[in-house]
């Protein structure tokens, strides 16, 4: 996984320059970039890079809860009752829960969830206070301070060279002293970004056939089938 100083400095030698204001445009420019690579191909850069966790507590008779900000997807839900973590709860699909209606049933423990407006619904409406654990997908946020690392590049260590080949073209651009340089950085970031998101895609595509791979597919398979369907296409 690479820091936001490792990406800086790759940059930066690419350049043989690091004043302050060059330094300060580098830093803008990778952010750019993540952002880019978040956007234009919203899950298979880091549909398996990043799956973390998030605890929080929906009070009694509350059923709407807020969501990390670097909330991507969730992978299951689960209470804490007794100091023990429960069964995954079940998932519905937000267009579906008006009509399960469970927000008219009596308070109890919640067993069903959704994900709706940025936000976690539970139901039924809990009865107390319930510590909740939410695994997720979680998405590059702005790199801010050198130590910071980049989860693009964690399972995908591949993307640090996208990423680094996106901040050079930016670079070039706002050097704006070689136009043969900007178009020829422009087009190897678009060609390094294409290739490595059609990498991703065949990786995902194609159930792994041993190792801890296999087993780390196979986990979330069972932990959640209704994970995005990138990732359910093993045939």
């Amino acid at each position: 996984m690479s820091t936001f100083q490792e990406l800086q400095n790759d940059v930066l030698n690419k350049f043989g320059a690091n004043d302050a204001e060059f330094t300060t445009e580098v830093q803008r420019s990778i952010n750019e970039i993540i952002a880019d690579l978040n956007a234009q191909n919203p899950r298979a850069p880091h549909l398996e890079l990043t799956d973390t966790s998030a605890t929080t507590t929906i009070g009694s008779t509350t059923v709407t809860s807020g969501l990390p900000a670097d909330f991507d997807h969730q992978l299951d839900l689960a209470l804490m009752i007794d100091s023990k973590l429960q069964p995954p709860l079940t998932y519905i699909d937000p267009r579906d829960w008006n009509d399960a209606r469970l927000f008219e049933q009596n308070n109890t423990f919640p067993t069903h969830y959704t994900i709706w407006n940025n936000a976690l619904l539970v139901g039924p409406p809990p009865d107390k206070a319930y510590p909740v654990t939410l695994n997720y997908y979680a998405f590059d946020t702005e790199l801010t301070t050198n130590a910071q690392t980049c989860k693009l590049t964690d399972r995908y260590p591949r993307w640090e060279y996208v990423i680094i080949q996106g901040a050079v073209s930016k670079m070039q651009q706002y050097l704006a002293t070689d136009e043969r340089a900007i178009d020829r950085d422009l087009a190897l970031y678009e060609q390094y970004k294409a290739q490595f998101r059609a990498w991703g895609r065949r990786n995902i595509d194609k159930r792994p056939e041993s190792g801890r791979v296999k087993a780390w597919y196979e986990k979330k398979r069972r932990v959640n089938p209704l994970i995005p369907r990138e990732l359910r296409r093993f045939g």
